[in-house]
């Protein structure tokens, strides 16, 4: 069952105002923990899909977040040849 954070945050923006990020099970707990250090409010669907809701005013600051924890999590990816593994499948 998914769990919602912060519903109220997320009926307040206005449809247009809503700017979503869709994120891996293993980061998004990273990424709401750095938006409340970071002050930034944001809404959440945890367990289902995976995303937070900011406004278009944190777009920036939030993707410098999951771009920066996104990073760290490469160091550690998993590498056929010199090519990440998701980039190595043809569909």
């Amino acid at each position: 069952m998914p769990e919602y954070v912060n519903k109220d945050y997320y009926r307040q923006l206005a449809p247009d105002d809503r700017i979503f990020l869709n994120l891996s099970a293993q980061n998004i707990r990273n990424v709401m923990d750095r938006l409340n250090a970071e002050n930034i409010m944001f809404s959440a669907t945890v367990g289902y899909k995976n995303t937070i809701t900011v406004s278009k005013a944190d777009r920036e600051r939030a993707l410098a977040i999951v771009n920066s924890l996104s990073d760290q999590n490469r160091n550690t990816a998993r590498i056929i040849g010199n090519v990440p593994y998701r980039k190595s499948q043809v569909w």
